[in-house]
């Protein structure tokens, strides 16, 4: 009986030891499927790709925003499907302001003015969620991501373009 007791117990003991290394799941972020496209025309880059769809990305552990953009190389007639190469273009900023209220949370995301790969131009991402809102308004999409280019050294916008997205949800990886 001593010796089936004794079993027991450190079976107990082994089974905690099993149990204590278990980790919850933790997202890494929210994203939403782009479903919508609004380019000013003097926008230089992307107002010339016909860009049809996009991903946004909010990843929490990197601080960054992700905008995902993917369009179609060749001419495809009206109601035909057509298997060719897409176009694509990641925008990624850093995460500078991010607020929650009553009427969207919101999450900025901007270049530094100093960036080395674009001097003098000023990006930002401004990714606003309206699936929580309490106040009176009627947003166009549930979530709603504005890009601004400027110049950094007036700050006068050279473009902007606007895109309707699905609502952000978690997502696990990068």
């Amino acid at each position: 009986m001593k010796n089936l007791i004794q079993i027991l117990s450190a079976m107990v003991v082994v089974a905690a030891g099993f149990t204590s290394q278990a980790r919850s799941i933790q997202y890494t972020g929210v994203q939403a499927t782009v479903t919508k496209v609004h380019v000013s025309e003097q926008f230089p880059y992307v107002a010339q790709m016909p860009w049809t769809q996009g991903r946004i990305q909010v990843n929490y552990l990197t601080n960054k925003v992700n905008l995902h953009l993917y369009g179609p190389t060749g001419q495809c007639p009206d109601g035909a499907v057509c298997f060719a190469p897409t176009y694509s273009a990641t925008i990624s900023l850093d995460i500078v302001n991010q607020t929650i209220g009553r009427c969207g949370n919101t999450v900025v995301g901007q270049t530094n003015p100093n960036n080395p790969k674009k001097p003098n131009f000023i990006e930002t991402l401004v990714v606003t969620d309206y699936s929580n809102i309490e106040c009176r308004l009627m947003p166009p999409a549930i979530t709603v991501v504005q890009y601004y280019y400027k110049d950094g050294t007036t700050e006068n916008p050279i473009g902007h373009a606007f895109f309707y997205a699905d609502q952000l949800v978690p997502y696990l990886g990068n």
